[in-house]
């Protein structure tokens, strides 16, 4: 068919109201539509806490026995290791290797008394004497690899071995690279899981380059030895040698320090059973602090002089009070109390000098931490932290206040950056979600760096109240955490998907490994991953399983790719999670992406255009099939005419009369067009347009030369004077 150009300009106006009418509809769809529900907020359920810490521990001390170490740090390096046998527990066993040209086991004593702990002194006296000629740190880790199930007896105690050594690697054979591959067999190999702290000594030798090699001896302490910013302490002034020894036993054994680290007062509660002070009488430089006899310890009141008189009575329910000095040490003196009063003890020297103070607390209410070392920007992770009622071998159900005390690397004691810990009362955990709070303290656009932390905890006087016990404080170690680049990229769904009709909505969940990442060669074999979908229950308005699923990865160049096809087409709220899951060599890792959320919506946008295609289509059938039908009499002077009009898609006056010739000769000066107007199939109209002149239509309202007027299906009356003669039509017309 052939529109005619009147026919086209009908249709375009009468789409483009319909046009305008269906977009309205569609905004008005959408914005209800796109209203989230609203869930009730469900806090995802933390794992079970870890139970009790195991209160003994076996340490292995490997030490640099050669004589490259400088005598300042000999004396050092005897006395921290004389030092861990003041401070272990009954129960705990310490060993100690020497190695030089070749190595030894010199003590291993398992600590019952005060007899094993000098037993334990003498053996280091005697067999540590730095006359080796050779720094051979390959043959210290080869012996204790080889005796590790003599040295770690006990399955259920915590394991760690501490390395002092200034970073020389000097095999005899001077076959230096063999010696540095042979460290590396054994570190993946015979010693593998077994935490080495890596204590480097000085500055000078360290950073030095080891001949044949082509690395300096702080590069292979930190990286190949303790390979985590965790185990690795630099020890660039002699009297750090303490700190390290310290700052060791407490991450290793979980201790909990009550003090401010280098602070002289400590709070006291009344949980506490015994309080262990090195107090130090040597300076970095080695001039004196001070003497044994100007150290002073002051208890909690201010009347009562504990040291050097005799301690008061015992009081009610716990042993007296004891205190015990040790001044055998050169560069330090250790106090030790037993069940101390509850309040503010003090150390401070009569000669006016600031004390400078190591502590350690043991009490059966003791704060435990659960974080790793590494984060990566991508994943989603808690620092989870609890306390623990060691004599109910159960989580201290107390109120408590915990938060976490963040710094840059290095700064953390200068540093006020706190985050609060959010409770989870169904397991008495707290937790930090990481690792956007860590990047917090960073503050570099690569988001990327080392943070240390320590979590600070308080206990509530009574539950319902704001009010803290002014003597419970508990410290974790400091832990230093990095913030790494993703190690995997997630895939994602659209947040909105709207499915096309009898045409499969196809997606893919899963992730890609980049096996170029150095962490990727930790794994033993390849990780999996495991994809977890969740789907919002209307009814109860929370998230159900929907699917879960474990899958392997696909080989690529550079790449693991994992890859689940998903056909989604149930309307639905959705969210969904990753979970990267493996075995290293340090044991099994597990990292879990944040919940992302995605949406199986109605295709309304698709169904307005359908509509509007489907209405626009229908508007054109009418158009093209519409035909006017009838007859039309006219009436001049009382002389009556009548046309038929068959079905034809208008009525012209004078075009479509001329069978009729008196009306053609009469009507020069008037003439009208009559056309079928059908809209959607459903509604019909006549339109009547004057072409010349004007005429009255029934009787109502006149109609002038180029004007249109729409009727409806039926009679009509049209009334005009044409060369002086008055005409009326009757119009019979249907449509």
């Amino acid at each position: 068919w052939v529109l005619s150009p009147r026919a086209l300009e009908s249709a375009g106006r009468l789409g483009m109201r319909l046009l305008l009418v269906g977009l309205c509809l569609l905004l008005v769809t959408l914005g209800g539509c796109g209203r989230s529900p609203s869930t009730e907020s469900y806090a995802e359920q933390l794992a079970e806490p870890i139970r009790s810490p195991v209160t003994t521990a076996e340490f292995v001390v490997c030490i640099d026995n050669s004589a490259s170490i400088r005598p300042p740090e000999q004396v050092l390096i005897r006395e921290a290791t004389m030092l861990l046998a003041d401070l272990a527990d009954e129960g705990d066993r310490i060993s100690v290797i020497t190695f030089g040209e070749t190595a030894q086991i010199v003590a291993s004593v398992l600590i019952a008394g005060d007899a094993d702990r000098d037993e334990f002194k003498r053996a280091v006296e005697r067999g540590v004497d730095f006359r080796e000629q050779y720094s051979d740190i390959r043959a210290g880790l080869e012996l204790l690899a080889h005796e590790r199930e003599h040295l770690f007896p006990t399955e259920t105690s915590l394991h760690a071995a501490i390395l002092f050594t200034d970073g020389r690697l000097e095999p005899p054979n001077h076959q230096t690279m063999a010696a540095f591959q042979q460290i590396q067999r054994l570190l993946a190999g015979p010693l593998q899981g077994l935490p080495i702290y890596a204590v480097l000594l000085g500055n000078t030798t360290s950073s030095q380059t080891i001949p044949g090699l082509g690395i300096t001896g702080h590069q292979l302490m930190a990286r190949h030895i303790a390979r985590t910013p965790g185990y690795f302490y630099h020890a660039e002034h002699i009297d750090q040698l303490l700190d390290a020894a310290v700052f060791i036993l407490k991450k290793t054994k979980g201790v909990s320090s009550l003090g401010e680290e280098g602070g002289t007062t400590f709070r006291i509660d009344r949980t506490v059973k015994t309080m262990i002070l090195i107090v130090r009488k040597l300076s970095t430089d080695g001039t004196r602090l001070a003497h044994s006899h100007e150290i002073e310890l002051q208890p909690p009141s201010s009347e009562d002089r504990i040291f050097p008189e005799q301690p008061s009575g015992p009081r009610p329910g716990r042993s007296p009070e004891a205190i015990y000095q040790n001044r055998d040490y050169t560069s330090f003196d250790l106090f030790v109390v037993r069940n101390p009063r509850e309040g503010l003890w003090k150390v401070s020297l009569t000669n006016g000098e600031v004390p400078s103070v190591l502590s350690r607390i043991v009490t059966p209410i003791h704060l435990v931490v659960d974080a790793r070392a590494t984060y990566y920007l991508n994943e989603a992770a808690k620092i989870r932290a609890w306390l623990v009622d060691d004599e109910l071998q159960e989580i201290s159900r107390d109120t408590y206040r915990l938060s976490a005390h963040m710094g840059a690397q290095g700064a953390l004691a200068t540093s006020k950056a706190h985050s609060p810990m959010e409770h989870d009362s169904l397991t008495g955990q707290y937790h930090l979600a990481v690792p956007h709070t860590l990047v917090a303290v960073i503050g570099d656009e690569s988001q990327m760096g080392t943070v240390d932390v320590e979590v600070i905890a308080q206990r509530m006087q009574v539950a319902d109240d704001d009010q803290l016990d002014p003597w419970f404080v508990r410290r974790s170690p400091r832990m230093t955490i990095e913030v790494q680049a993703p190690l995997v990229s997630w895939l994602h769904l659209p947040v909105r998907i709207e499915p096309i009709p009898l045409r499969p909505s196809s997606f893919a969940l899963g992730a890609e490994l980049d096996t170029r990442n150095p962490f990727y060669t930790e794994f033993e074999v390849p990780p999996q991953l495991a994809i977890e979908i969740e789907k919002l229950d209307e009814n109860q308005r929370r998230y159900v399983s929907w699917m879960s699923q474990t899958v392997d990865a696909a080989a690529q160049e550079h790449a693991l790719l994992y890859q689940v096809p998903l056909d989604l087409t149930e309307w639905g709220s959705y969210r969904y999670r990753y979970r990267l899951l493996g075995q290293t060599r340090a044991g099994e890792f597990a990292i879990a992406s944040p919940w992302f959320d995605s949406a199986v919506v109605f295709p309304w946008r698709l169904a307005a255009a359908a509509l509007l295609v489907v209405v626009l289509l229908l508007h054109l059938v009418g158009i093209l099939t519409v035909r006017l039908q009838g007859q039309v009499r006219i009436s001049i002077d009382h002389v009556g005419h009548t046309v038929r009009v068959p079905p034809r898609r208008s009525f012209d006056s004078r075009r479509d009369n001329d069978h009729v010739r008196p009306v053609e000769e009469q009507l020069r000066a008037t003439r009208f067009l009559v056309r079928p107007v059908r809209t959607l199939l459903v509604s019909k109209r006549l339109q009547l347009k004057m072409l010349a002149g004007s005429a009255n239509v029934d009787g109502r309202r006149t109609v002038r030369q180029g004007s249109a007027v729409r009727l409806g299906v039926g009679r009509h009356t049209l009334r005009f004077h044409d060369g002086g003669k008055e005409i009326e039509v009757q119009l019979h017309l249907s449509v």
